[in-house]
């Protein structure tokens, strides 16, 4: 599980959306939203590294928490836009890093597909 390279990019992940939580500053209409959606990001990404043995399912999951990500990057960027860019700059970049990095792992997860059905196919 921990020996694939992508277990690695789907943690640091994680860890980037958990800090993004940390950093940014929550106002109260917005933080359900917020919450929700970094913690869809998160869960899904702990589901793919804890679903090991079906690489396709992790695919699935691993395209759910980058589109979880990618909502919440939007989310922000439209109730944050009256706010200087300066300001904005750490949370944006944490999730753009995040996002980044399970579009990494779907490529090794992709190639580890591949791989398998290639050694299959010469049996």
């Amino acid at each position: 599980m921990i020996q694939r390279i992508q277990t690695v990019f789907w943690l640091i992940s994680i860890i980037l959306v958990s800090l993004f939580l940390l950093l940014f500053k929550l106002s109260p209409e917005s933080s359900l939203y917020i919450f929700s959606l970094a913690g869809f990001g998160g869960l899904f990404n702990l589901f793919a590294i804890l679903s090991f043995k079906n690489r396709r399912k992790q695919l699935v999951l691993s395209y759910l928490a980058m589109i979880s990500i990618l909502g919440l990057l939007a989310y922000i960027t439209v109730q944050n836009q009256s706010a200087p860019v300066t300001a904005n700059i750490l949370p944006i970049c944490l999730l753009a890093t995040g996002a980044i990095l399970n579009l990494i792992a779907n490529y090794f997860t992709r190639k580890d597909i591949k791989l398998v059905e290639e050694s299959s196919r010469l049996r």
